[in-house]
């Protein structure tokens, strides 16, 4: 017999499984955080004066939080958005492809910070192959940091930075 118990437990499952990724992922790696942001508003290719504003403001938003590595997209905007972040640490920019990117942020990486600024073209199925929960937020400003968590799927910590 098929209760009203049956249903409300059948229909919490099936809740909670469509919040889950779908397929196959790659989990992150043990003890790393993966801090990963989309560069600052931008005109066509450059950043705007908003970005500009919004990018000086990356290194007050992210202080405190370890960084051992810098990765950015070879575009001028995301250089431009890493510039101020990289001179605050003393850091190095390293461009990136965005071709297989999981596997480069990760190799060599392994228990360490790591920060991408990216793209929303890149961003998303980044977050799709690492299998993060909820849809990833690629506002500019944005800034999410991912942690592996239970059954390997990451974790995520979300704050800001604003022009």
């Amino acid at each position: 017999m098929f209760n009203r118990r049956h249903f409300l437990a059948l229909a919490s499952a099936t809740a909670l499984a469509s919040c889950a990724p779908a397929g196959p992922f790659t989990p992150i790696p043990p003890a790393t955080r993966l801090i990963v942001l989309r560069h600052a508003d931008k005109d066509d290719k450059f950043l705007s004066t908003k970005g500009h504003a919004r990018a000086a403001n990356l290194p007050a938003a992210l202080d405190g939080v370890d960084i051992a590595v810098l990765y950015t997209r070879n575009l001028d905007r995301n250089l431009a958005t890493a510039r101020p972040l990289a001179q605050a640490r003393g850091m190095r920019v390293q461009p990136l492809p965005a071709a297989g990117l999981e596997q480069t942020l990760f190799r060599g990486n392994t228990g360490r910070s790591i920060a991408w600024i990216g793209n929303s073209s890149n961003i998303i199925p980044l977050w799709e192959t690492l299998g993060a929960p909820g849809s990833p937020h690629t506002d500019y400003g944005d800034i999410a940091l991912l942690e592996r968590g239970p059954r390997d799927r990451p974790t995520v910590q979300r704050l800001r930075f604003e022009a």
